[in-house]
């Protein structure tokens, strides 16, 4: 991503990050970086919480569409039905 010097305050606008022209700017581009790698991991994390519901998801669909007993045994679940 090319660096884009801007006589105000850094900032992101548009979708471009603007750093400031006087003065040293790792700070910036330190506090820049990091939320754009918390965002990312945020990302991850809730695409995977997504998956692993989906995966249950049949528990709820069993149990809303029968009377059916559901025993969860250590990381299995049996269903009678």
């Amino acid at each position: 991503m090319p660096r884009v010097f801007f006589s105000n305050k850094t900032r992101l606008m548009n979708g471009r990050i603007l750093l400031n022209a006087e003065g040293s700017t790792d700070l910036e581009k330190y506090t820049f970086s990091n939320a754009l790698a918390l965002s990312v991991k945020l990302a991850t994390w809730e695409a995977s919480l997504e998956k692993y519901v989906d995966s249950i998801e049949f528990v709820v669909e069993v149990r809303a569409n029968h009377a059916s007993e559901i025993t969860i045994h250590t990381t299995k679940y049996f269903i009678y039905l």
